[in-house]
């Protein structure tokens, strides 16, 4: 019997991708982001990806990334094109 951790995770084509605008930074990558629906979310920058970035700041359209098992939060991919 393996004793590792099943954990649950999603295949990309069941991610959810959408635009939504970073409304407050909780940390230096991890903001809170408003959704297009008016929810809100946490959506974090993945480390591979702070420098791709760079400096986001409250009010910057971002596009996230959701898995549909938790909506709660999200990762950030790239700024949304203008």
């Amino acid at each position: 019997m393996s004793s590792r951790k099943k954990t649950a995770s999603f295949y990309p084509a069941q991610s959810i991708v959408v635009s939504a605008t970073l409304t407050q930074r909780i940390a230096p990558t991890v903001f809170r982001a408003t959704l297009p629906n008016g929810k809100s979310t946490v959506a974090y920058m993945p480390h591979r990806a702070i420098e791709h970035l760079g400096n986001l700041q409250s009010g910057n359209v971002v596009q996230l990334v959701l898995s549909p098992a938790n909506m709660d939060t999200a990762r950030i991919t790239e700024r949304a094109p203008v």
